[in-house]
């Protein structure tokens, strides 16, 4: 499997990943950060696939990051969701 591919695959299972913790925060069950946090990593997932699908990626030193900084400072350490997402930006970071 290609970096990109495997980058694709990353990013598709935290955006699931993502879409189920933002219908737990509307029944009021969310586990981590805050809706508003999470729509916006989402938007991030979203841009990031569009990206890697469309094989545009942009230069490696114009790429936004920055979610893994967020997570890794204020998320619990056990947290699956933001496992996840630090490995689909880093999956990202390295197609």
């Amino acid at each position: 499997m290609s970096k990109r591919s495997k980058a694709i695959a990353v990013a598709e299972k935290a955006l699931e990943a993502l879409e189920v913790e933002l219908a737990l925060h509307q029944n009021g069950r969310g586990t981590v950060s805050s809706p508003d946090e999470l729509q916006c990593f989402k938007s991030h997932i979203m841009e990031i696939l569009a990206q890697l699908r469309s094989n545009q990626v942009s230069a490696r030193d114009i790429r936004k990051f920055g979610m893994g900084h967020a997570i890794a400072d204020s998320w619990p350490l056990d947290s699956q969701l933001g496992e996840l997402l630090c490995y689909a930006e880093q999956a990202y970071r390295n197609s």
